[in-house]
C-alpha cells in the first residue's frame, strides 16, 4: 500500500530550530530539514501541521500548516484545542515527546535526532534522555549511521533506531551557469566555534602562503544558532581583503556561491561537538563544488573520499591547509571531482530518496491499532516503570 492512500494526520513539533522557520528563506540546517520533512509528507498525501518554537510563516505554505508556539504552556493549549493526530514527529527533544503521550488517538511517536550534543551531555542528563527515547519514542530517526551508532552505544534500543539521511532540493542546489573561481574557498554555516570557523581561518593563512590569489568567502552568521555576532580575531585575517563575510544568505544565493567556488569547506570541530550529518556538504556537492570535511560524526558519510571531496582530521589547521593546498594545485582534478559530486548527490541524496524510510514509517501507522481506554495507559506505564528501573533515570 502506498503512503499516498493513507492520509495520516501528522503533527511536526520543532522546538530545536534557532532561526525563524520560513520555507525558502534563511534558516539553520535543522529548520530546513523540518520544512523538507513536512513538504515530503504533504506531497505524499498526508495532512501536515508544523508547530515551531520560533517565528514561522502564518497559516498554510505549499499545503503545510505552520503554527507559532513559543512555550510549553502554549504547546499544551494547542494540544487541548487540536488533540486528534495519527502521527507526531518531534525534532530533537525527548521532553516534548513526553507531552505527546496525552494525545488520545496518536498511533506513532517519532523522535528526529539531528546533532550529537543532545546525546552526549553530563551522565545524569544523558541517562534521562536515553530513558525518554526508549520509553516514549516508537522510533528514533537518526540523520547518519554514526549518530545511530552513538545512541546505540549509550543505551538506546537498537530496534528503535532508523537512519534517515538528510537530503538536498536539487531544484535549488544545482550548478549555476556562472564562472568558477579556481582559487576560491567557501564556508557556509553558523559562525560559532563548534563549526570550526577559527580552524579554517588559521588554515587559510597557510593556504595564502602557497597561493597568493586564494580567497575565502564566509556565508552565515552566529545568529543562526541564536548567538551574538561573530567577531574574528584580526590576527587571523589577511590584510588584502581576500576573506569576505557575506552574512546569512537565502538558499538560492547560497547555491550561487557554491557554483562559483573551487572548494567548499566544512571544518566542524570534534572537540566541541559531534556533527550529526552536515547537510551543507551535500548542498555544495549538488552545485558541482567538491568539499573538504572533517572526520567528525556523520560528515564522512556525505563524501566519497578522494572522488567527490576529501576527509581530513578535525581541529588541525595544518592538516586542513595541506588538504586544501593539494586540491587547489590540481584544477583539472577539482573539475572531475565537482562533476562526480553533483552525480553523487543526485543518485543518493535527493529528499525523495532519503525520506523514503520516514514515509514508510508514517504509512505503516495506518495499520497500527491502539488499545482502548485505560488499558492503553496501564500497558504503557508498566513499560515506563520497567525502563525507569533499568536506566535509573
Amino acid at each position: 500500500m502506498s503512503s499516498e492512500s493513507l492520509g495520516q494526520r501528522v503533527l511536526i513539533l520543532d522546538v530545536a530550530s534557532t532561526a525563524p522557520l520560513h520555507p525558502g528563506g534563511i534558516m539553520a540546517g535543522t529548520g530546513r530539514v523540518t520544512v523538507a520533512h513536512a513538504t515530503y509528507l504533504q506531497q505524499h498525501g498526508h495532512s501536515v501541521t508544523v508547530v515551531a518554537r520560533l517565528a514561522c510563516p502564518p497559516g498554510p505554505y505549499q499545503g503545510v500548516q505552520y503554527v507559532h508556539c513559543d512555550s510549553p504552556a502554549a504547546l499544551r493549549a494547542f494540544f487541548r484545542q487540536h488533540p486528534c493526530w495519527d502521527v507526531a514527529l518531534v525534532v530533537a527533544s525527548p521532553k516534548v515527546l513526553m507531552l505527546t503521550y496525552w494525545l488520545p488517538r496518536l498511533r506513532l511517536r517519532l523522535l528526529s535526532v539531528h546533532i550529537g550534543p543532545m546525546a552526549t551531555p553530563e551522565e545524569a542528563v544523558a541517562r534521562q534522555r536515553i530513558w525518554r527515547m526508549n520509553a516514549f519514542a516508537d522510533a528514533v530517526l537518526c540523520v547518519s549511521n554514526a549518530l545511530a551508532a552513538l545512541l546505540r552505544s549509550q543505551g538506546v534500543r537498537a530496534e528503535k533506531l532508523h537512519v534517515v539521511h538528510n537530503g538536498v532540493d536539487t531544484r535549488v542546489f544545482y550548478p549555476h551557469p556562472v564562472p568558477r573561481q579556481k582559487r576560491r574557498l567557501v564556508f557556509a554555516g553558523a559562525l560559532v566555534p563548534l563549526k570550526g570557523i577559527d580552524t579554517l581561518l588559521q588554515a587559510f593563512g597557510q593556504v595564502k602562503a602557497h597561493f597568493a590569489d586564494a580567497e575565502l568567502v564566509i556565508c552565515g552568521a552566529a545568529e543562526l544558532y541564536g548567538r551574538t555576532a561573530y567577531r574574528p580575531d584580526p590576527a587571523l585575517l589577511p590584510g588584502d581583503g581576500s576573506v569576505q563575510f557575506r552574512g546569512s544568505l537565502s538558499q538560492a544565493e547560497l547555491a550561487r556561491e557554491f557554483s562559483q567556488a573551487a572548494l567548499a569547506v566544512v571544518p566542524s570541530s570534534a572537540r566541541r561537538c559531534f556533527e550529526g550529518f552536515g547537510m551543507v556538504s551535500l548542498e555544495a556537492q549538488a552545485c558541482g563544488c567538491p568539499v573538504v570535511v572533517t572526520h567528525n560524526g556523520g560528515l564522512p558519510e556525505t563524501v566519497i573520499d578522494g572522488v567527490t571531496g576529501r576527509v581530513c582530521p578535525p581541529d588541525d589547521p595544518e592538516a586542513l591547509a595541506k588538504c586544501l593546498c593539494d586540491l587547489l594545485a590540481e584544477p583539472l582534478r577539482l573539475q572531475r571531482m565537482g562533476a562526480a559530486a553533483c552525480a553523487h548527490v543526485r543518485q543518493r541524496f535527493t529528499w525523495e530518496r532519503t525520506l523514503q524510510p520516514l514515509g514508510d514509517l508514517v504509512a505503516r501507522a495506518a495499520g497500527t491499532a491502539s488499545l482502548p481506554g485505560y488499558a492503553r495507559y496501564v500497558v504503557r506505564w508498566a513499560g515506563l516503570l520497567a525502563d525507569r528501573l533499568r536506566y535509573g533515570a
